[in-house]
């Protein structure tokens, strides 16, 4: 539960989200926001980049499909 701070055990879980799929969107937000909250900035910052990556290309995608 990310809301009661619970952090340092979401991160394993939302490791096993994104190395299962590494295009989950909102897994790789929720582990960034978990690593921000946890002082480890350089990789919430990755994880962030990676949401908003996923997120354009979906977009694109959606776009392209007329969706």
């Amino acid at each position: 539960r990310l809301s009661g701070g619970y952090y340092a055990a979401a991160v394993p879980l939302l490791d096993g989200v994104v190395k299962a799929d590494p295009r989950h969107a909102a897994a790789q937000l929720a582990l960034a926001y978990c690593r921000q909250h946890l002082g480890q900035h350089a990789r919430a910052v990755e994880r962030y980049q990676l949401a908003r990556t996923v997120e354009a290309y979906y977009e694109l995608y959606r776009r392209l499909a007329g969706r």
